[in-house]
């Protein structure tokens, strides 16, 4: 969904990330007990979190709200693409991506800030995010899904073809390559219950969350409705420790 987004205004945004969970205190010896768990903790595809960000710049809180911002279309562009900005307040409307599964809908208040993306699947992001403006003829729901795709560590080749399709046109072949070695394959709820006994809380939802996905994404046909029941939480987001 087209988002606007006025450059330099920015908040804290309330997200859980994987960072901030709380773990159980016997982890060690849960993954002691259940070697293959080690591999569902560890490496995720995307790790980025709040330490990373570059932090609130209070200096903008006074700015004068009756400042009007310059339209971003009119800044000149580099020849991949991106925009030369100058000093000044920038306005424009922009497409954004969901990257975090098993956490809220961004709701009222909520802002953006700067952050490196960082993970073992950061690379393969980072190209789909830059590439989605030079496919327009991939569908926004297919680059959406795919996203989650790999963020739930779904392999390529188990994809529905439409997500394949959309993946040989945004990623290179050695991305996919790497993706498909990292992969998991779908679990049933017997031998899910069996790996993540002794998880519990936070943890063993998002695990949970993302066995879902993997095994909806292992169908033939992938159905953004439904997926995105399962990728996004419903309901109000907690209150962040700030407020």
């Amino acid at each position: 969904m087209p988002v606007r987004l006025t450059l330099a205004l920015v908040a804290l945004l309330p997200v859980v990330t994987w960072a901030q969970l709380p773990r159980p205190a016997d982890l060690g010896g849960i993954v002691r007990r259940m070697p293959s768990l080690e591999r569902f903790m560890s490496n995720r595809p995307l790790e980025t979190d709040f330490d990373d960000t570059a932090g609130q710049v209070r200096m903008l809180d006074r700015l004068e709200s009756r400042r009007q911002p310059g339209d971003l279309r009119s800044l000149p562009r580099t020849n991949g693409g991106a925009f030369v900005l100058r000093p000044g307040l920038w306005e424009g409307a922009f497409e954004s991506f969901c990257l975090r599964t098993a956490t809220w809908a961004p709701g009222a208040g909520d802002g953006y800030l700067w952050a490196p993306i960082k993970g073992s699947r950061s690379g393969a992001v980072a190209t789909i995010l830059r590439n989605a403006v030079r496919h327009p003829n991939v569908p926004r729901g297919d680059i959406q899904m795919l996203l989650w795709a790999i963020l739930s560590r779904t392999r390529v080749s188990e994809m529905p073809p439409t997500l394949q399709a959309a993946a040989r046109a945004l990623l290179p072949a050695a991305e996919i390559n790497a993706i498909n070695a990292s992969g998991f394959q779908a679990i049933d709820i017997a031998e899910r219950t069996q790996l993540f006994r002794g998880v519990s809380g936070p943890i063993r939802q998002a695990l949970e969350i993302e066995s879902d996905l993997r095994y909806e994404f292992s169908k033939a046909k992938a159905n953004y409705a439904e997926i995105e029941k399962i990728a996004v939480l419903g309901g109000a987001a907690p209150a962040a420790p700030w407020k």
